[in-house]
């Protein structure tokens, strides 16, 4: 459980801490640097709660099944409902996921093509990879990720 203080912060404080974590965000250029500092600068507990909100949300906008994200998140339903009321209030989380999904759903076209091509059976393919990539792409569009 994550505990914040009771005592209040300045705004003036929170806002100036707000432009530092953006500017220390936004300086990392790989995925590697990126995760190097997302792991030292938050705790274990911190990091799955982050990733988890992340996962919520991204899984709430692609229309995932509720009973789904609670299997793959391992999240309550009252969370998930928690989260979902959130998402409704707030129009601008779903501007900056737009990008996200609109990649993801060329990708998934251009894998499911491809396996179709190369699937289990083509002459010349591995059926134990092929078939592994159509589990993984099954799982895929049952669970959105």
């Amino acid at each position: 459980m994550i505990r914040i203080s009771k005592r209040q912060m300045n705004e003036y404080v929170k806002d100036r801490l707000y432009e530092l974590l953006f500017e220390v965000f936004s300086q990392k250029k790989s995925e590697e640097d990126f995760k190097q500092f997302f792991i030292s600068l938050f705790s274990n507990s911190e990091r799955i709660m982050l990733i988890k909100r992340l996962g919520l949300i991204y899984l709430l906008l692609k229309k995932t099944e509720p009973r789904n994200i609670c299997q793959l998140l391992k999240i309550s339903p009252s969370t998930l409902t928690k989260y979902s009321l959130i998402l409704d209030k707030s129009k601008n989380i779903y501007e900056q996921y737009e990008k996200v999904i609109k990649k993801e759903k060329v990708v998934n076209i251009f894998e499911e093509l491809l396996n179709t091509l190369y699937g289990p059976g083509t002459p010349g393919v591995d059926w134990g990879e092929a078939r592994r990539t159509r589990g993984l792409i099954l799982k895929r569009k049952k669970y959105g990720i």
